[in-house]
């Protein structure tokens, strides 16, 4: 039963990562050029520093899995990824904030929190799992990423507005960062007891 409940909390973990990133794409690509008047080209040069986070915290991430644990690194990737949410909610918008100080703290921190997240939640579904059916399960999850983050995005923005949806985005990455972070105390306390 827990480690179901561990497998839906993963899984949700990699939703959520992926929904964060299309709020990235989308709703601050139209921001950029409808509300501020960037053009293509600027706003596809606002986001090089988001491009190369990604990786460079997808390579980091299995050392720190290897080192913390991918449930730890689960956790504080949805901390981080919750943060850059709040700060591209908060500074973002803004028409007359500075790109340095205004969207590009968000534009690291998301893919850097996204990558970590994603990178551990993976290590966890496929936990436990039999290695013969370790690739099943590994193609299920990335099945499960990209409808799940795709139809709770396009839910969101048609029933709330932008920055709601972003608010409620960011307020579902602390709760599942603060819900994987009770589960591995509670894990840890009962390894500890006779």
């Amino acid at each position: 039963m827990v480690e179901r409940d561990r497998r839906h909390l993963d899984r949700g973990c990699v939703r959520l990562s992926l929904r964060a990133a299309r709020h990235r794409t989308d709703v601050t690509d139209f921001h950029l050029q409808q509300n501020r008047g960037w053009s293509q080209a600027q706003t596809s040069a606002a986001f090089v520093p988001f491009a190369v986070a990604l990786p460079v915290t997808g390579r980091m991430a299995g050392l720190l899995i290897a080192g913390y644990g991918a449930s730890a690194v689960t956790t504080c990737g949805l901390a981080l990824s919750a943060t850059g949410l709040a700060l591209l909610a908060l500074t973002g918008p803004a028409p007359h904030t500075p790109y340095v100080y205004g969207l590009l703290p968000g534009l690291l921190t998301l893919p850097a929190g996204g990558a970590a997240s994603s990178a551990g939640a993976a290590v966890l579904a496929t936990h436990g799992v039999e290695p013969q059916q370790t690739g099943l399960a590994g193609g299920v999850m990335n099945t499960a990423m990209e409808l799940g983050a795709t139809v709770i995005f396009t839910a969101a923005l048609t029933l709330v507005s932008d920055a709601t949806s972003l608010a409620a985005t960011t307020v579902a990455f602390a709760a599942a960062a603060f819900l994987n972070a009770r589960q591995i105390t509670e894990h840890r306390s009962r390894k500890s007891s006779p």
